[in-house]
């Protein structure tokens, strides 16, 4: 039997991290949003405390029977809005962001998810009059949402988020010859356009706290210079904002202190034309976001980067790349291994939470505001 209870602050947090860190090691691959710091620094930067919508500490730990931690589901229940009769209440992982946050959803071991999952789920049930839906991450493993559906557990709007990761062999040519010939060409092309037009590179690599804030300097210049360069796919400039800038520079100084941070730097002719944050976990590295000086993607520096970042994972033993989640070409184009995630809705067994949730997906989603008639008429539909 699984005990359930509920956390009342992100203090709360604290006491945990030992078993935490301990459930943590059990993971592979490893990725940075399953940290104590990670979810800790998410709440006290980008929660949200306003008017149109405030975010209300809501999360869980789950305990043995001898009362060990067997999960931790940081959570929170976002209102829209603050208060008033039109207020519904989402239940969600921390880390609701755009797209700061790559993976989130409960921490546990594989082999503790799904019974921790529905521990946890017949502990909201409990208090179904609390929340109206809760948008269900689930943890990297085997469990998908249809083993739940012999506990009374339906959920909706299911889809699958790839993680996507190279396990790394003994040298670089093992490696290379894995990936496909357009992937090789690539690699053959950056390396003698650098060297035909004359230009020396080398890698360079950031751990130490001291050094930190020059190469945090350098990539947010290069991440904002990458995001308005009109050649190549778009990317937002994720950090412009000062919470999003304000919670990064946090993190990366503390995970500089814990010895859990690595930035990448490409210079050519002593300069910094590309780089890329990355996270460290005993023989697992996760590649976080980049940046590149436009002027050099004639050279395709990026590719270069990723080359010389593999090359040296191998060189000192590591044994995954974590390349992050998405399928765009950046990834797929290594021939990677993927850990699939799954997210999905699961509506309140309550009349509140699915007219809240139908008037908030199908109305306010499309754009279209509510009025009272629009509510008593929903209302009407679920009684019937």
């Amino acid at each position: 039997m699984l005990r359930v209870e509920r956390l009342a602050d992100p203090d709360a947090f604290k006491p945990l991290v030992p078993q935490w860190e301990a459930i943590e090691k059990t993971l592979s691959p490893r990725v940075p949003f399953t940290m104590p710091l990670w979810n800790f620094l998410w709440w006290q930067h980008l929660s949200e405390h306003r008017r149109p919508l405030s975010d209300e500490f809501h999360s869980f730990a789950v305990y043995s029977a001898q009362g060990a931690l067997v999960a931790i589901a940081p959570m929170m229940l976002t209102h829209r809005p603050a208060s008033g009769p039109l207020r519904v209440r989402k239940l969600q992982f921390l880390g609701a962001d755009p797209f700061i946050t790559e993976v989130r959803g409960l921490i546990c071991a594989p082999a503790n998810q799904f019974e921790a999952t529905v521990a946890i789920i017949e502990h909201l049930y409990a208090h179904r009059q609390d929340w109206d839906w809760v948008e269900w991450f689930g943890a990297l493993g085997p469990a998908v949402p249809d083993d739940y559906t012999a506990h009374g557990f339906a959920f909706e709007r299911v889809y699958q988020v790839p993680d996507h990761y190279l396990p790394l062999p003994d040298s670089w040519e093992a490696l290379r010859s894995r990936f496909p010939p357009n992937t090789k060409e690539a690699l053959r092309k950056c390396y003698r356009s650098l060297s035909r037009d004359g230009h020396a590179f080398t890698l360079r690599t950031t751990d130490r706290p001291a050094d930190v804030p020059a190469a945090m300097a350098t990539f947010f210049r290069l991440h904002t210079a990458r995001a308005a360069s009109p050649a190549g796919a778009r990317h937002p400039d994720l950090f412009q904002r000062r919470k999003p800038r304000a919670f990064l520079n946090d993190l990366i100084e503390q995970a500089a202190l814990r010895r859990r941070l690595r930035i990448y730097e490409l210079l050519v002719d002593g300069d910094v034309v590309a780089t890329r944050i990355a996270f460290e976990f005993e023989r697992e590295i996760y590649l976080y976001y980049s940046g590149f000086d436009p002027a050099w993607s004639n050279h395709n520096v990026m590719t270069t980067l990723m080359a010389e970042i593999m090359k040296w994972a191998i060189e000192r033993g590591f044994a995954i790349l974590n390349l992050s989640t998405g399928t765009d070409r950046s990834k797929t184009r290594w021939r990677p291994d993927a850990a699939v995630s799954w997210v999905g809705t699961l509506v309140s067994p309550t009349w509140r939470g699915r007219t809240a949730h139908f008037a908030y997906e199908d109305i306010l989603a499309r754009n279209l505001a509510p009025s009272l008639p629009t509510i008593a008429a929903l209302a009407r539909r679920w009684k019937a």
